[in-house]
């Protein structure tokens, strides 16, 4: 796992009388879709009102792990990047955030449950989002009016 576009991010924390910047650690499931929208958002966050203690780090996936997708890969590749020390995170401020479709063939039975008591045991937090999501926010945009019907 590696941070998003980190070339030259400072992980570790300054000591002085400063608030610390709590990190959010964005671990979505998608390689490029989903670190797109997350960017957009880490880009524009004084233009959406992200306070400014709040540092957004998007999580992809490195090279070995292109193409990983389920969620128990990458809660899995994510405690094994704290634990290797790619990556700190600190359980008192930090907030690790799993962002998934809830798609039928992204799990088995048990592997859901297991999946979220685990992110519950660490203390991270799940959302799951629409797996048609694109579309939502197609509708939600003039330009679907300017599609062709038959397309």
């Amino acid at each position: 796992m590696r941070i998003a576009n980190s070339k030259s991010i400072d992980l570790i924390r300054k000591k002085g009388n400063k608030s610390p910047k709590a990190k959010y650690y964005i671990i979505p499931e998608g390689d490029s879709t989903e670190v797109k929208y997350f960017s957009g958002i880490k880009e524009n966050s004084s233009n959406l009102n992200v306070n400014s203690l709040i540092d957004i780090l998007i999580i992809e996936n490195d090279e070995k792990e292109m193409g990983q997708s389920h969620p128990l890969k990458k809660l899995n590749n994510f405690i094994k990047a704290i634990k290797d020390g790619i990556i700190y995170f600190d359980k008192e401020i930090d907030k690790a955030c799993f962002i998934f479709d809830r798609d039928p063939q992204n799990f088995k039975p048990n592997q859901y449950d297991d999946f979220i008591n685990s992110c519950n045991k660490n203390k991270y937090d799940v959302y799951i989002s629409n797996p048609t999501f694109e579309l939502f926010l197609l509708f939600h945009s003039d330009d679907v009016l300017k599609l062709d019907r038959k397309e």
